[in-house]
């Protein structure tokens, strides 16, 4: 049975902001042990970097997600048979605002959620703010190292 591709390359970017944790972790560790910032590590930095991994997964999970949804539904629409370049054309441009209006929709969601996140990450006591949001900034980076080493099929 094979894997959800969603799933799949959620899991990868899991293992990978994981990764960008231990060595955020480990740059902070570090900085204390050597004394450049007195109290620089703390469960706190293990905390906010748990949270900012578990957001950007979470977003990445409903991006795939709402992005699969929005394209089934056209998908669905269309059926299986058979059309000219002329009614795919037609049939792509009617139902391009719809695809764009729900995307639109969740990424609206979803960067709130973000931010939402970040702020609370910041104010609350039990969060290092500085370390949930290297995971956010690395999320791209990972995503097109990803894509670099995609094997093709």
């Amino acid at each position: 049975m094979e894997k959800s591709p969603v799933l799949r390359e959620t899991a990868i970017l899991l293992f990978a902001e994981l990764a960008v944790n231990v060595l955020t972790a480990a740059v902070y560790f570090l900085l204390d042990l050597g004394k450049v910032t007195s109290g620089a590590f703390s469960y706190r930095v293990i905390t906010g970097g748990l949270l900012g991994t578990a957001v950007v997964v979470i977003n990445f999970f409903l991006l795939a997600v709402a992005t699969d949804r929005a394209f089934s539904k056209v998908l669905d629409e269309r059926g299986t048979g058979e059309m000219t370049e002329e009614e795919a054309a037609e049939f792509a441009a009617k139902n391009k605002v719809s695809v764009q209006a729900a995307m639109a929709g969740s990424q609206l969601f979803r960067t709130l959620f973000m931010i939402g996140v970040l702020v609370l990450a910041f104010v609350l006591p039990w969060f290092e703010g500085i370390a949930a949001l290297i995971p956010l900034i690395m999320f791209r980076p990972i995503l097109m190292i990803r894509e670099f080493f995609r094997k093709e099929k």
